[in-house]
């Protein structure tokens, strides 16, 4: 068994979907049982309470004075306002302008700094690329990865025709760094002649499909695959949709 329990905050992943969806890749038993031991790890380390960095030290202040603008002005007030701006700014400072669409998109961290990332991607044959992520865990190390994620998705979309084969290659290169962190990830390809959206997903939440007749519906669940940054080898499948 496993412990604690092989889930990630905001995804729709179980245990037991996980186990199903690595069976995909896997027939040798001992490789899949050293990439879960992989997984266990991460969730041990990102789902506990995350560490608080110690109060500075402080001094009495005569009567009618304040602190306040000392503590504005420290080293450490200074480097997280500035990789906040840092993060801001590979964000999208637009959103994107398709006759017969409309795109809506709200960002406020939790935190000053996270690992929070959406993207608006322009391919060059004309394809809308929809992005959303979550790297796990806060602060700066997470914003970094984040940073990292942002560069190689847009120059693997760019130069991969398939998605699927995109979004494989980004899982291998992000593994191969070592770090242990896991990213939920879903990417969303729009043909705006057509209205047809491709879809991959490793591990993230399926996006919700509100139809011309009310009807909702979650597509792409049968493609999804484990988060990023988990099965160094694992290769990710789309689903397709007409809207």
């Amino acid at each position: 068994g496993i412990s604690p329990p092989m889930c990630w905050p905001g995804s729709g992943f179980t245990r037991r979907k996980t186990i199903k969806t690595m069976h995909k890749t896997y027939n040798n038993y001992t490789t899949l049982r050293a990439d879960c031991s992989r997984l266990a790890k991460l969730c041990r380390h990102h789902l506990r309470p995350p560490l608080l960095p110690p109060l500075p030290t402080t001094t009495p202040l005569p009567s009618g004075q304040s602190r306040q603008p000392a503590m504005a002005c420290s080293p450490a007030s200074r480097s997280w306002e500035l990789a906040s701006n840092v993060q801001k700014a590979l964000l999208p400072q637009a959103k994107p302008d398709l006759a017969g669409y409309e795109f809506y998109d709200y960002y406020h961290p939790a935190d000053q700094i996270g690992g929070d990332y959406f993207d608006y991607i322009e391919l060059p044959d004309g394809r809308l690329v929809v992005i959303v992520a979550d790297v796990a865990g806060h602060g700066v190390a997470a914003a970094m990865f984040m940073a990292k994620l942002s560069a190689e998705t847009k120059f693997l979309l760019a130069s991969e025709a398939s998605p699927s084969v995109a979004i494989t290659k980004l899982n291998k290169r992000l593994y191969a760094l070592g770090v242990e962190k896991f990213v939920t990830f879903i990417c969303c390809i729009l043909e705006p002649s057509t209205g047809q959206v491709e879809i991959v997903n490793a591990g993230h939440m399926a996006p919700i499909w509100l139809k011309p007749g009310g009807a909702v519906s979650e597509p792409g669940d049968e493609a999804a695959g484990v988060p990023i940054n988990v099965v160094g080898s694992f290769e990710y499948e789309s689903a397709r949709i007409q809207i």
